[in-house]
């Protein structure tokens, strides 16, 4: 029984990370190539950004020159930029397509400083995206190439309002600081060259927040305009793409159902597009701890389509990445929210809140995070892991004595089910040689015969008492416990960047001296050293024995775990060292009647120990 469940917990493990070994295979990691230094305010006046479109059609990606695409002259407004500052970051907005081409994090929802992957300022908006496809919050008129590039070249007349309506003369050459809940808007207005109608875009920033009001209005606008979310929102610095250290960034869509449905790069083809048949009431980019979104009411009731483009960052990159975005349709000057920020749940749960009430519908940003095939499982675990991470981080003032002490209290918790599980366990191998002569006598005797119901009655009344299947319980409950903790450390913002001792300085990264893997796997030889396994003189059992308890985990360690996050190292290894500590109380604390109770060699080894039964339990009781 015990071989076929860690075969079963082998198997299933095999089949949840058995990709990760396939991508790292075929896929291998490159070295993130050296980032260009940042600052977290960079040149006011930059050069002009040229901003082409892809077309929500799925036409070519190639740069369009406005002028050609409409046919007339482009609009005189002279090109500026215009950078707000407030506590959380720092925006530039062109006037070139009225867009933000730089979105800088400088601090987050704790206000405390926070940087990029490598140490430099936090770029969520790639320079090589906005250069060969467009700004993000851009805007897009399916079927209509000329209007799109038109919208998004044509340089638009900037003005800026206080919080009472007035209008405010732009600083030359300062950034607008904005101190917290202060308000500005700011107001692109473009006179269309071809139709000589009016479009305004109103950015409403209120310091303190990261999410903003943007209202498109038009006389009018094209009825099926969008706004484009994107491209590859996120860290700028990470280059490389795993299923650990870094998740390729995706579009999500959240549908008026509340579901939030999920599109990665490899299911769109480089300039080409991707509808999501739903009605979405948001949509947005998204990488592991950062996220773009646009909530709107989305009166068209259109879907959301959402294009790719294959891009290098520079020509040292060997390798083209996913450049994702998404649309959400635009309604002709109705409210919408903007979310550029952190992952964070307690974020999510104001920026829910605005948007419910100034949008009057039902918004859910928080699915933003993706957790996975297992999301069922591990969505409610997740704010138990969060809670209980904050509240000894308050105590330990370290999260990685935090995931020490939390893993700690999660075993103790599940002791008297593990306890329990032993007992059954040993039950059943108590009862087993009277299971195995009621089985031999029900095989003498006609299902027809009265007698034979007699002997299903005792054989069913056996396995109650027994109850060998309670042994799987506390293994089943384990899982969505791992699979939650992976999901935290490979999405949650809060532990991002925190270290635990030494040379562990980021708690969401891998140990880059492979020390938490190697003390993990010895950790996990010593939990299947003291794990309920039967002896034998079998030479296949020996070696099936020496397998499980030797290879496996040093197999699962080199392929799977060595670029696992630290913090899940760290809770793994306590998870098995806290093990073989309850394990050996529960060999102590068994019954009397159960101590020495043999645990059975399987039938199919074909040998019989001496004594008519396998030697005693690893660090069991005499």
């Amino acid at each position: 029984m015990e071989k076929r469940l860690l075969a079963a917990i082998l198997l299933s493990m095999g089949i949840l990370f058995g990709w990760q070994y396939f991508m790292r295979t075929f896929y291998p990691q490159k070295p993130p190539a050296p980032p260009a230094t940042q600052t977290a305010v960079p040149s006011p006046e930059p050069a002009p950004v040229t901003a082409p479109v892809v077309s929500t059609t799925g036409s070519s990606t190639a740069p369009v020159d406005p002028a050609a695409a409409a046919g007339v002259a482009a609009v005189a407004e002279p090109e500026r930029t215009v950078t707000v500052q407030t506590t959380h970051w720092t925006a530039r907005f062109t006037n070139r397509g009225a867009v933000p081409v730089s979105w800088v994090l400088t601090a987050g929802p704790d206000d405390k400083p926070i940087q990029s992957s490598d140490g430099t300022a936090l770029e969520l908006i790639p320079e090589v995206g906005v250069r060969e496809v467009g700004a993000p919050l851009r805007l897009g008129v399916p079927g209509d190439d000329a209007a799109t590039a038109r919208f998004n070249s044509s340089t638009y007349r900037v003005e800026l309002k206080d919080g009472n309506g007035a209008v405010v003369q732009l600083p030359a050459d300062e950034p607008i600081v904005v101190a917290d809940d202060q308000t500005i808007e700011l107001a692109f207005t473009l006179v269309d060259a071809a139709t000589h109608q009016t479009l305004t875009k109103r950015f409403t920033i209120v310091g303190g927040l990261f999410d903003l009001g943007l209202v498109v209005e038009g006389s009018p606008v094209p009825p099926s305009m969008a706004v484009v979310v994107g491209p590859r929102i996120g860290d700028q610095t990470i280059r490389t793409e795993g299923t650990y250290a870094y998740s390729p960034p995706l579009a999500a869509i959240g549908g008026e159902d509340g579901k939030a449905k999920y599109v990665h790069g490899g299911e769109v083809a480089s300039g080409g597009n991707h509808t999501v048949e739903s009605v979405p009431h948001w949509a947005g980019i998204t990488d592991n701890y950062f996220a773009m979104a646009v909530a709107a009411t989305n009166e068209s009731r259109s879907p959301s389509v959402v294009s790719n483009v294959k891009l290098k960052y520079d020509e040292k990159d060997t390798k083209e990445h996913d450049f994702l975005s998404v649309s959400i349709p635009v309604s002709n000057g109705k409210l919408m929210r903007v979310f550029v920020g952190p992952k964070d749940p307690h974020v999510f749960d104001a920026v829910n809140a605005r948007a419910k009430t100034e949008l009057g519908a039902a918004i859910d940003l928080s699915g933003l995070i993706n957790y996975g095939w297992f999301g069922f499982l591990v969505r409610p675990i997740i704010p138990i892991i969060d809670w209980a991470l904050q509240l000894t981080n308050r105590l330990t003032g370290n999260y990685g004595w935090s995931i020490i002490v939390v893993t700690a209290i999660f075993n103790l918790l599940f002791f008297p089910l593990r306890y329990k599980s032993s007992v059954s366990m040993k039950r059943a191998a108590k009862l087993q040689p009277r299971m195995k002569d009621l089985q031999e006598r029900m095989k003498k005797v006609k299902p027809t015969d009265p007698a034979f119901k007699e002997l299903q009655s005792e054989q069913f009344a056996l396995m109650k008492e027994g109850n060998p299947l309670g042994g799987c319980l506390p293994l089943l409950l384990q899982f969505p416990f791992f699979w939650a903790f992976f999901v935290y450390f490979t999405t949650s913002f809060v532990v991002r960047k925190q270290p635990w001792v030494g040379w562990v300085h980021d708690l969401t990264a891998p140990d880059p001296h492979y020390v938490l893997p190697v003390l993990m796997c010895a950790a996990q030889i010593g939990s299947m050293l003291v794990m309920p396994m039967p002896n034998s003189d079998d030479p296949v059992m020996k070696m099936q024995r020496r397998l499980m308890t030797w290879v496996m985990p040093i197999v699962f360690t080199y392929f799977f775990f060595v670029a696992a996050p630290s913090g899940l190292m760290l809770y793994w290894m306590t998870l098995n060292l806290a093990g073989i500590g309850i394990q050996f109380a529960i060999n102590k604390m068994m019954p009397p009647d159960l101590k020495d109770v043999p645990v059975p060699v399987p039938a199919a080894s074909g040998k019989k120990s001496k004594k008519g039964g396998s030697r005693e339990l690893v660090g069991s009781e005499k």
